[in-house]
């Protein structure tokens, strides 16, 4: 079998950029805290929620319905 070698290299300006790039989305003072009714959410259940409503947005179906993850969310929230 033969082998093949693959050289790159990322150039010095895309490795400034990237860094300033992912310092400035990570900065403490640029998260914000999500909230569902007053509750703060993870990035875990934020992402569900996301998923969970993409199915809604793709539909050809005109009446918009809260996903079932979403409701039972809420839910929980208020108990």
């Amino acid at each position: 079998m033969e082998k093949f070698e693959i050289q790159y290299s990322i150039s010095p300006s895309f490795k400034k950029h990237l860094r300033d790039f992912v310092r400035g989305v990570l900065s403490p003072s640029k998260l914000v805290v999500k909230t569902w009714y007053g509750v703060p959410l993870t990035a875990l259940e934020l992402c569900k929620f996301v998923e969970s409503t993409e199915p809604c947005l793709e539909s050809d179906d005109k009446s918009l319905n809260l996903p079932e993850w979403s409701a039972v969310r809420c839910l929980s929230l208020s108990q």
